[in-house]
């Protein structure tokens, strides 16, 4: 069976990070936390300007850092830590070590935390490169005879734990966008138990295109 084609025009990344013990506390007096993090985060272009706190419920209060050079947005919460790379590229990936840095300047203001879990959501919008998208989908999901001409379909995989990588329970969507051009959106939700900050973003993507690759999809850059 030939392979399919994908070009992926964007894609937004979240890495959220879930800790013990809790740093609430770390919200309710912020000023050592928001010292680390401009300190860890001065290489990047982070300024006094770009922090805000953000009031809510306690699981959702938030120190909120939106950098101006870049695309990138960080949310630390009292149980977790969220880091958003929005609009990125094939050619134009996140810093690998920009987790890193998150991750350093938490250690330094709440001793003994620990990582308790790694999830990282992939958000990606693809040109076809042969056929439609129903015909592109027509591989997993085919649409049934009995539902009307034009029925569009999507398809959902659950993954398994990985005990070898590991992978906890993960899942891999493939929908439609609306848009005729861009037609495909890949979303992939992958869970790990342990994963180093650092390698985190390579590792969610080598996992990303290989359970396509098991699917018989591969991917192709960009046009610039």
């Amino acid at each position: 069976m030939p392979r399919l084609r994908i070009r992926p025009e964007t894609w937004d990344l979240t890495y959220e990070i879930a800790i013990s013990p809790s740093g609430f506390r770390l919200l309710d007096t912020p000023g050592k936390l928001c010292d680390v993090l401009l300190e860890r985060l001065a290489a990047y272009g982070a300024a006094s300007e770009n922090f805000r706190l953000e009031d809510g419920d306690p699981g959702e209060r938030a120190l909120i850092i939106e950098l101006d050079n870049s695309s990138v947005t960080v949310k630390v919460r009292g149980d977790r830590t969220e880091i958003h790379f929005n609009d990125c590229t094939l050619n134009e990936p996140p810093a690998k070590d920009f987790p890193l840095q998150i991750w350093q300047a938490l250690e330094a203001a709440l001793a003994g935390v620990q990582a308790t879990s790694h999830t990282i959501q992939v958000e990606m919008e693809a040109k076809i490169e042969d056929g439609s998208y129903q015909e592109f989908l027509n591989r997993f999901a085919p649409k049934p005879d009995g539902l009307p001409l034009g029925t569009e379909t999507a398809v959902v995989f659950y993954l398994p734990p990985d005990p070898k990588s590991g992978g906890k329970e993960s899942s891999l969507v493939l929908n439609r966008t609306g848009d005729n051009d861009v037609p495909l959106q890949v979303s992939a939700t992958l869970v790990y138990r342990k994963l180093d900050p650092v390698n985190a973003i390579e590792a969610a993507w080598d996992r990303l295109g290989g359970l396509l690759g098991a699917l018989g999809i591969g991917m192709i850059e960009a046009q610039s």
